[in-house]
Formats: structure tokens, sequence, C-alpha cells
């Protein structure tokens, strides 16, 4: 049985980052955490004996679960040494090959003692995971050892961004983050977006602006100059652009703002108008082909469901166009476009198709109905990540306090966090009633 749960949890982590890449949604991320958690609730029963069945199963791991062994290594070393000096030989020996799995380890496994003792090492190395940490996991005890880290040496962006996921803003940091935005290292801006995502102030808008019109210029860099960074701090850049103002981030992006063709699907869906519903409704009617993620990202928070003939491979495309066509025009008609039916549809981007919306125009759909502040999360756990992801940054946004939950965490934590936010909204409610 040790063993069997080991392998589990093994495969299901060296297959987490693929499913975090993909269009799935946090229930399938569920599957996968289950196997993970199941380990950590058994290596309670079976104790340091589990770490003796790890090493067991060493010679049997195949190279792509070689990140899986050591994630599973490492979470287990936490919670089953006893000696300070064993957990760091963990982590030093996994250091420079799986950073990522470490990080995934103490933050889903660790504690705060783990996360005081990094901050605490010699090794800067160490020090920078601590720091890291700190802001994951949300201790605000640790502030004062976290510029404390930035006075040995850690970087001034890494040491922002924990103190913003702890929901600290230091002083002079604006200053800062412009200074870093006016710049032109893509890979020290992915982490100062970050900080204006989750921070839940609107700091430095108009240097935002400006940094997008650069960002998505014609002679800008692009995803080839800057492989992975350029289209990571565009998505960022439009998430926080189209939770400060969506009517602006869906104007620029209807007047061909150059991001990557998902990002601008994701500034339709949040924005939820009927002017980028249209002529993302006319492009559906075109495909040959069954909805991708980001696609189906779209019908799903704007209209409420996804009918299965449009994410059907098999289908052919009159079954696709009719069934989108009745879904929209029965959203349409029960917000204010009374009596439209598909057949009324001779194209979605005719002028006479408009006339008809007229009714919509003030409308933000989210779910098939107009949305309300309250409800910006609201049946997010079947989106993709990279669109709740959105969600997140525009739930900061509205209420105007920071929030760090991160759309990598364990899926359960999410689930939680997201259900006692739903659940406080819904007593708030309640009182506003009486």
């Amino acid at each position: 049985m040790a063993e069997q749960l080991l392998g589990s949890a093994i495969r299901a982590y060296a297959r987490r980052s693929g499913n975090l890449a993909s269009s799935l949604s946090l229930r399938g991320l569920k599957a996968v955490d289950q196997r993970l958690q199941a380990l950590m609730h058994a290596a309670r029963y079976y104790g340091p004996a589990l770490l003796q069945d790890l090493q067991s199963l060493a010679p049997k791991v195949t190279r792509q679960e070689e990140v899986g062994f050591a994630f599973v290594h490492v979470a287990l070393s936490q919670m089953l040494e006893v000696s300070a000096t064993d957990k760091r030989r963990v982590l030093a020996h996994y250091g420079t090959t799986f950073p990522v799995a470490i990080k995934d380890a103490l933050w889903f496994f660790g504690n705060s003692s783990t996360c005081v003792a990094l901050l605490q090492d010699a090794g800067l190395s160490f020090v920078r995971l601590g720091v890291e940490l700190a802001g994951r996991m949300s201790l605000p005890q640790l502030l004062p050892q976290v510029y404390e880290a930035a006075n040995r040496g850690i970087h001034t962006d890494e040491c922002l961004l924990a103190c913003a996921r702890i929901g600290h803003f230091p002083e002079n940091a604006e200053g800062h983050i412009k200074e870093v935005l006016h710049g032109h290292d893509l890979a020290r801006q992915i982490p100062i977006l970050e900080v204006l995502a989750c921070i839940g102030k609107s700091l430095v808008h108009s240097e935002l602006h400006r940094y997008i019109e650069r960002l998505t210029a014609s002679d800008g860099p692009t995803e080839a100059s800057h492989p992975g960074a350029w289209a990571s701090v565009v998505d960022t850049a439009m998430a926080i652009w189209a939770a400060r103002d969506p009517q602006q981030a869906l104007n620029g992006v209807i007047k061909g703002l150059r991001v990557p063709t998902d990002t601008a699907l994701r500034v339709v869906a949040v924005a939820g108008h009927i002017d980028g519903l249209l002529p993302v409704l006319a492009h559906f009617d075109s495909l040959d082909r069954a909805l991708n993620g980001s696609e189906q990202d779209v019908v799903r928070l704007v209209f409420g469901h996804v009918p299965g003939e449009l994410s059907n491979a098999l289908g052919d495309q009159t079954t696709r166009r009719l069934a989108m066509r009745g879904l929209a025009c029965g959203v349409f008609s029960a917000n204010g476009c009374a009596g439209l039916k598909p057949e009324h549809i001779t194209s979605w981007t005719d002028a006479s198709v408009k006339e008809r919306l007229w009714a919509l125009a003030p409308i933000r759909l989210r779910h098939g109905q107009p949305l309300k502040a309250q409800h910006l999360l609201d049946e997010c756990f079947d989106l993709s990540h990279a669109l709740r992801r959105w969600l997140y940054v525009a739930h900061a946004h509205q209420t105007g306090y920071p929030f760090a939950l991160s759309h990598e965490d364990l899926a359960m934590r999410q689930m939680e966090a997201v259900e006692s936010l739903l659940l406080l909204r819904s007593l708030e409610a309640e009182d506003d009633a009486f």
C-alpha cells in the first residue's frame, strides 16, 4: 500500500505542471492534488518508514518522474525528518535541479518554522526561497525577516512581491514599480506585474497603460524575441487592465491590440460586453472544429455553460453553429432582447443584428445574466486555470484589498478560499435584506 501511494503521488506531481499549462479546470487539478494529499495523510500513519520505502523506489523512477520523486522526498522530509540538518540536506540535494518542485513541496506541505529556518540560513539561495514562501504562505510575522533579506542581497523585486502577497505595501514601492515598468527587462517585470495583480490597489494607472502600449506596439518585443516572457507579461498586464477598466481593455482588443489570441479571448470573457462578443460569436460560426479551451472559457463565463455540441470534436459545423446561436439567443432574449431567435441571425456582424441587441449595450454578461460585483468568483471552478487567475485579479481590484490566492495553489485550498468568500458574500446579502 505504501509503495502504491508513493508511486501515485510521484506520477501525479510529474503531471501537475502539464495540467496547469492546459485548459483544464480546478476540478481536474483537484484529481491530481488528491493523490499528493493522500500520501501526506498516510505519512502520519507510516511515519519515517515511508522515507525508507521511497528510497527503495528510486531505481524504478523514470526520467519523466524524477521531478515527482524530488517533490515527494522534500514534502515527506518536512513532515518526517526530525533534524533540521537532514531537512536542509534534502533541499540542497535537489536545489539546483528541481527548484520548482522544492518550492511547491514547501509551499503545499511546509510550515512557518521551515520558512524561518530558510530566511535565517547562511546560503542566499535558501534565503531567496524563504522570501518567496513567506509571501506564498502569507506570513505577516515574517515581514522583518523579508526586509532583512533585502538588506542581505535578495533582489528588491522578489521581496516586494512577498510583501504584496502578505498584504503589506512598503514605502517608496510605487516609485520602484514605475522604474521597472519603464525599463526593458521583461524578466524583472514579471514579479512587478504580479505585485499589481494581487495588491488590490489601482497603482501606476497611467504607467500601466503606457507599458501595455509599448509592449504591444508593432515594433515592440515578441514571443520570438522573448520566449516565454512576452506572452506572460502581456497576459498579466491585460488581466490587470481588464480588472481595472474592462471597457477600455476591450476597446483596445477590438481595435487590434497585438496580444496573444487566448489573452484577447479572456478580455472578451471578463468584460462581457456585446461589442466584444459579436465578433467572437462570428468567429465561432466560421470554425470547422470544436471550440478549444480558451473559446469554451468565453462561452462558459459569459453564457453559463458549454453545450456538448461545441466541445464535440466529431460534430459538424452546422450543429455547432445552431447550438451556439441557440444558447446566445436564449441569454440575449432573457436580458432585454425579447423574442430573439436563432433564425433572426444572418451574421453576428450584421448591423441589423446589432440593432436588435441594443438593450445589451450597458450590460456586462456573466453566467447568462448581468454581472453583480459580489458574483465575481461564482462558478470559477469549471474555468481554465488561466481565466480563473484573471478572476482572482478582478476580485482583488473590486474589493480593494490584497488577494494573493494563486491559481497554482493546491486545488482544495483554492476551493476552500473561494467557497469561504462566497459564503461571506451570501451572509452579507442576507444582512442587507433585513
